[in-house]
């Protein structure tokens, strides 16, 4: 049996199996897909779920009276009342939170050495945090 080679000269009208009718081809420098493929919700990015998470809403007592705030704003919150109730790592990581904040240009000047009177227990404070926990 002899196989049956295609020719490979076909009218240029012919359509058939590869040779779809001119009208329906793509034109010249066109996209297949022009929109592109659909993004899919939960890929997002991990700054935005980031963000999500510390900006979503929760309940939260403050003075005595329950209200709605960010979740960031809540942890702060938590993380000053623990420094002002003497938790050492509280302070430790508020100071950094602090400073980090300043650090970034956020604000222009430092209120604790604007005044020149915390400074010093700035100073204390910080000659301390950096001491073995043993001591």
């Amino acid at each position: 049996m002899t196989k049956r080679r295609k020719s490979s000269k076909a009218p240029a009208g012919d359509v058939g199996y590869g040779r779809p009718p001119k009208n329906s081809q793509f034109k010249e420098g066109q996209s297949g897909n022009p929109k592109g493929r659909p993004r899919n919700k939960k890929e997002t990015h991990l700054t935005a779920m980031v963000e999500s998470a510390f900006m979503a809403p929760i309940p939260a007592q403050v003075g005595g009276k329950q209200v709605t705030m960010p979740a960031i704003e809540a942890m702060i919150m938590r993380l000053r009342n623990d420094a002002l109730g003497g938790d050492l790592r509280s302070i430790a990581a508020a100071i950094k939170l602090f400073e980090a904040e300043a650090w970034m240009g956020r604000r222009r000047a430092h209120p604790l050495n604007a005044s020149g009177k915390s400074n010093s227990s700035m100073k204390i404070w910080s000659a301390r945090l950096q001491e073995p926990w043993g001591r």
